[in-house]
């Protein structure tokens, strides 16, 4: 029951971080130009590639794609982050981001952010 708890309330901000962008598609848009109350003035969310091993859906608000991919870099790469096994969620601090994580059917999805900026990830088990 956690963990269905854990994953809808993760869900559940993708979904606002989603929205606050126009939707899912690929291109940028800025929060301005939708309307959006998500962040200041001019801040963009935007998908970004990244070449990190078992990571998708990567999405970064008022974030550059390169920092996204830095943070993702950094997260994959420090003991701790990731859910350990048997465990519904995961919680760590890198290069300044708050991340946390829910168990989901896809993976481990991550959301870490600091005032301002978001990024928001899918860790393939």
């Amino acid at each position: 029951m956690r963990r269905l708890a854990a994953t809808i309330a993760l869900l559940a901000l993708a979904g606002a971080l989603l929205a606050a962008c126009g939707g899912g598609s690929s291109t940028q848009s800025t929060a301005e130009s939708t309307g959006a109350a998500s962040g200041p003035p001019g801040a963009s969310a935007q998908s970004c590639a990244t070449k990190v091993a078992n990571v998708a859906s990567l999405q970064a608000t008022a974030v550059s794609c390169s920092e996204a991919d830095v943070v993702v870099r950094a997260w994959h790469g420090q003991d701790g982050c990731a859910a350990a096994p048997g465990a519904s969620h995961s919680a760590c601090t890198v290069r300044g981001y708050r991340c946390i994580g829910a168990v989901a059917s896809a993976g481990l999805a991550v959301s870490c952010a600091r005032p301002g900026h978001a990024i928001a990830f899918v860790a393939k088990s």
